[in-house]
């Protein structure tokens, strides 16, 4: 499952402008804030564009589940 908080801290924490991600990203910059503010759900696509543009894995941001 995917951790929208790590993925939101993350491009916050590294003063990753929101505007710049979302628009290398090819995502209306409104759909972007949604998303990182857990309003609306992230497609796969947007969600490795996202990790693309970022310079991260996808497997970065997965949420941890216990057994």
């Amino acid at each position: 499952m995917l951790d929208i908080e790590k993925l939101r801290n993350y491009i916050e924490s590294h003063g990753i402008k929101k505007s710049f991600v979302a628009e290398k990203a090819k995502i209306n910059r409104t759909s972007l804030s949604m998303i990182l503010n857990g309003k609306q759900k992230c497609t796969a696509d947007q969600y490795i564009a996202i990790c693309k543009v970022i310079e991260k894995r996808p497997e970065d941001f997965v949420k941890e589940e216990g057994y």
